[in-house]
């Protein structure tokens, strides 16, 4: 739905969306009985009970875009790769936060508790539409383990999908805050800024692995004897530096995490702000 410059038209079209959704069914029987089965997919929901499209969460999405001077596309793209839209999404089925939710929850993928107490939510209220326990079987890359499920118990209501969607704008807006701090640190050039996709390629990797932002650009920085001037330079320099002792335990895992950055960040564009 088109704004007409204030965002009323948009934010009429996010609380038709969200009240479409929540009216459009109820639980059935079949997740009660499921769930006393235990029996389940990490990425199947049981019982009927889908999560709101992507569209959907767009209509919802959108007023905060244009607060925040956010793509839409952009935000979309990290929630399609973190949850597919599902509010019940979680990480690692059977890691667990310190308030005994989900390690990671929510359409964004939050990290509990570090991006909850930030965002100002809890993993209690992103979780009280999903289905209950911890010891669900779950299918998760290919093995079955026991952990958190990923189906929803019941639709969510507009208010419901309203704190997903403000979760996920401070979520992101977050990974802004300390991505420009990380490049302030390195005096990093025009190359970076949020007008480039360079710069939202970074936002995204302090969402996978901040450390590769806060350790990997001085380093790079260092070995080049000047900033990286461009995404695929610090990408091409973290494989010759060491970084901090945290972030190389997962060094086997930056492919995945650059390339999830990259994915991200594929969708923005910077004709758009010219």
């Amino acid at each position: 739905m088109a704004s007409d410059g204030s965002g009323r038209l948009l934010l009429l079209g996010g609380a038709l969306a969200a009240a479409t959704y929540a009216l459009a069914g109820q639980p059935r029987r079949a997740a009660a009985a499921t769930a006393r089965t235990g029996r389940m997919d990490n990425t199947t929901n049981i019982g009927n009970v889908k999560p709101p499209t992507l569209e959907q969460w767009g209509a919802l999405l959108a007023p905060g875009c244009l607060a925040h001077r956010l793509q839409l596309p952009y935000v979309l793209k990290w929630i399609d790769l973190e949850s597919g839209g599902n509010p019940c999404a979680v990480g690692y089925p059977p890691a667990h936060g310190p308030d005994g939710q989900p390690l990671e929850l929510g359409i964004a993928q939050a990290y509990n508790p570090d991006d909850l107490q930030v965002i100002g939510v809890t993993g209690a209220q992103l979780r009280a539409y999903c289905m209950p326990g911890d010891q669900h079987s779950i299918k998760y890359k290919g093995k079955v383990v026991q952990g958190f499920s990923s189906a929803l118990l019941r639709p969510l209501t507009a208010e419901e999908m309203q704190v997903q969607v403000d979760a996920a704008i401070s979520l992101i807006t977050r990974c802004m805050t300390t991505a420009t701090h990380d490049l302030m640190g390195v005096h990093a050039g025009a190359g970076w800024t949020p007008s480039t996709r360079n710069y939202w390629t970074l936002v995204k990797l302090q969402h996978g692995l901040p450390g590769l932002s806060r350790s990997g650009l001085p380093a790079v920085a260092r070995r080049l004897g000047r900033p990286p001037r461009s995404w695929q330079e610090f990408k091409s320099g973290l494989a010759s530096v060491q970084l901090d002792r945290g972030t190389e335990q997962y060094r086997k895992d930056f492919p995945r995490l650059l390339n999830n950055a990259e994915q991200c960040a594929s969708v923005f564009s910077e004709r758009a702000l010219v």
